[in-house]
């Protein structure tokens, strides 16, 4: 199963579904009123993780350093490697100290080159972690 995170720099969607009742109706049998509500039940085995960074945004000037720490934080006994990738900015303006993280060190740094940055409105930056 894949646990895929997106969003402006970091937003988080998981879901499973292992199971689903769809049994509804309203009737009577046998002089008795009986009623059935539907139930979708969610299950995730194996844990999951959540991203986050240390702050949500920057305002920097071009030519100034700008950093980010990623980190994954597990849940629900998640223990797998997270495999990251970056959006939105362009090409060769960022590095990342560790494309994946192990559970021993779920942290890695994104470090952004402003001097290779053009646009004066901003950028949306998604970062994106996948089990592994």
């Amino acid at each position: 199963m894949n646990k895929t995170l997106k969003g402006i720099l970091i937003a988080l969607a998981i879901i499973f579904v292992a199971a689903t009742a769809y049994v509804v109706g309203r009737g009577q049998a046998g002089g008795q009123i009986t009623s059935v509500v539907e139930l979708s039940i969610n299950v995730d085995p194996s844990g999951s993780f959540t991203l986050t960074a240390d702050r949500p945004s920057a305002t920097v000037k071009r030519g100034d350093p700008l950093s980010f720490t990623i980190t994954a934080v597990p849940t629900g006994g998640f223990d797998a490697a997270v495999g990251l990738t970056v959006g939105g900015l362009p090409t060769g303006s960022f590095t990342l100290g560790a494309a994946v993280l192990v559970p021993s060190a779920y942290s890695t740094k994104l470090t952004i080159d402003t001097t290779k940055l053009v646009s004066n409105t901003g950028y949306g930056v998604s970062v994106t972690g996948v089990d592994r």
